[in-house]
């Protein structure tokens, strides 16, 4: 529990860092910060002037991701049961992928 608690705080962490550096583009900071960690990531992307379509792209996308910390997450549980971190974190970029054209298609944007 404790290793979790401290990939939670690193990521936090991390995603206080990635506020204070003074980059125009809120989106790709917003982005950033998402790939880092969920929660912080969709604050910030709620915050964005961009419209609500692009938004939903973001979030559907962060949202499969995982983001790093709940990959750090999960490699630490399972480290030694064989589990490959790999396929997994390949398994979360399709579904974050898979989201988002979903949302383009079902918006008929593709």
């Amino acid at each position: 529990m404790i290793k979790l608690a401290g990939y939670i705080i690193l990521s936090a962490l991390l995603a206080d860092i990635i506020l204070q550096i003074p980059l125009k583009n809120q989106l790709i900071k917003s982005l950033c910060i998402g790939i880092i960690e969920i929660t912080n990531g969709l604050s910030r992307i709620g915050m964005l002037t961009a419209g609500t379509i692009k938004k939903s792209m973001l979030a559907i996308g962060i949202v499969n991701l995982g983001g790093i910390s709940g990959l750090c997450q999960t490699w630490s549980v399972m480290k030694d049961t064989g589990f490959h971190i790999s396929r997994y974190l390949l398994f979360k970029l399709l579904c974050s992928l898979f989201g988002i054209l979903l949302i383009r298609c079902a918006l008929n944007l593709c």
